[in-house]
């Protein structure tokens, strides 16, 4: 969950995470950027992770290493937004998250493929939604919005509330760096245990 949630997190709350860490006038600059950098990062950590996991699946590097990798550089993401007070911080967040969050996706439903039975991939792989939506009703709907409902305040009569300043999102931070953690060593365990499916006959094939 750590890696889907951590990116849903992302876009949809990447505008008032800008708001909270920059100053006004540096985050009405920032916030366009963001987002077409999020979007542009996400495109192309779908495409080089494709590319990535294909190259080294020949290798008999199991896809699931490349998983917790996309993983990982989610919870750096979220590590650098955590102490993020200006905008060089804010990009370099938005761009590994954005990367991390294309990889994951890219690399779901080749995992999927070799390791589960053709027959069951539609089964299988529509389990990944409900990871999906359950990561976004948790982390994103639930807690990221009460947290920063929690320390937000109204600054001008008649205005909606606002937050400002490292706590509107830094519990929602943690709980992604702890998710990403757990997310990481269950892909790397999923790894191992189906490393004998990397070592056969199956990416033999795949490589002539």
């Amino acid at each position: 969950r750590g890696g889907c949630g951590g990116g849903i997190v992302l876009l949809n709350h990447i505008g008032k995470i800008v708001t909270a860490a920059a100053p006004a006038q540096a985050s009405s600059q920032a916030s366009p950027i963001l987002v077409s950098l999020l979007s542009a990062c996400n495109c192309i950590g779908r495409m080089a992770a494709g590319a990535c996991s294909d190259a080294l699946s020949r290798r008999r590097v199991p896809r699931p290493h490349l998983l917790a990798a996309a993983t990982c550089l989610m919870g750096a993401a979220h590590a650098a937004l955590l102490g993020a007070a200006s905008p060089p911080l804010l990009y370099l967040g938005a761009a590994a998250g954005g990367a991390a969050y294309g990889a994951v996706w890219s690399l779901l439903p080749s995992i999927v493929g070799d390791i589960f039975p053709a027959r069951h991939f539609a089964t299988v792989y529509s389990l990944f939604s409900l990871a999906a939506s359950s990561s976004s009703l948790l982390l994103s709907t639930l807690l990221a919005t009460k947290v920063y409902a929690a320390h937000a305040h109204v600054t001008t009569p008649g205005a909606a509330a606002e937050c400002h300043g490292s706590l509107c999102y830094r519990a929602t931070h943690l709980a992604i760096l702890g998710a990403c953690a757990a997310g990481t060593a269950g892909a790397l365990a999923l790894g191992v245990r189906n490393r004998a499916i990397y070592r056969g006959k199956l990416l033999d094939r795949a490589a002539v």
